[in-house]
């Protein structure tokens, strides 16, 4: 199989592996079963796994630490992000995907070619799911409740609302939220120990980014701080 493998002096690099005992694998911790089936141009992450009798297609991404479990199918150009997981018998079709952390469940079938601000695909990418059109995101603020990333120039009130219209922009005008624990860990960021909670409407999600695990959207409702005393010892 000749699939790309990372390379610290080269970045990506294509690989023709003949045996799936290789040292390339080896040296990255990556686990492809003797029955499994990896696509030509595939790229296949450090520390991943495919199971067995597992089928991942051509052009398919398979990230760092991420799973595709026995008698999986992955389609052609699907996306498996970091530490993602696609559950045993569960087939994700071609040009789909499934975005960091997250988890394909056993014997579940994803669609080709999900849209984008589909409620699916924001729970692909997220971990978040949305019921009628409506979730709750988080975000990790400024103990002033001003967002760290435009250096406190705006800070979050109980609602606010721009005229924005949607785009493929990842950092781009709009408020970002994310989930839960993705602000959780961005707390660490911004040395800051407040996280605030929010109401989203699916009409007002404007990108699902799979790079960041985030949501930017032009609208949001009935903002509350968190109590996160529990998590943080205090």
């Amino acid at each position: 199989m000749k699939i790309f493998l990372w390379n610290n002096d080269k970045g990506w690099k294509l690989f023709n592996i003949k045996s799936v005992k290789s040292k390339e694998l080896k040296n990255r911790k990556i686990i492809i079963s003797d029955n499994a089936k990896v696509g030509d141009n595939a790229t296949v992450g450090d520390n991943a796994t495919v199971g067995d009798n597992a089928k991942v297609g051509d052009y398919a991404k398979v990230g760092d630490y991420a799973k595709v479990g026995d008698n999986a199918t992955v389609g052609d150009n699907v996306t498996v992000g970091d530490n993602a997981t696609v559950g045993d018998n569960a087939t994700v079709g071609d040009n789909a995907t499934v975005g960091d952390n997250a988890k394909v469940g056993y014997n579940a079938t994803i669609k080709n070619n999900i849209k984008h601000y589909s409620e699916i695909n924001i729970l692909l990418i997220t971990g978040i799911k949305m019921v009628n059109g409506i979730g709750y995101f988080y975000k990790a603020v400024r103990n002033d409740l001003t967002s760290y990333y435009n250096n406190g120039f705006y800070k979050y009130k109980l609602s606010d609302k721009m005229k924005l219209k949607r785009n493929n922009i990842d950092c781009g005008e709009g408020f970002h939220f994310c989930s839960f624990w993705q602000a959780f860990k961005n707390l660490q960021i911004i040395n800051t120990d407040k996280i605030i909670q929010v109401k989203i409407k699916l009409e007002d999600i404007m990108h699902v980014s799979n790079q960041y695990i985030k949501i930017r959207v032009r609208a949001y409702s009935e903002m509350q701080e968190v109590n996160i005393d529990d998590l943080t010892g205090k």
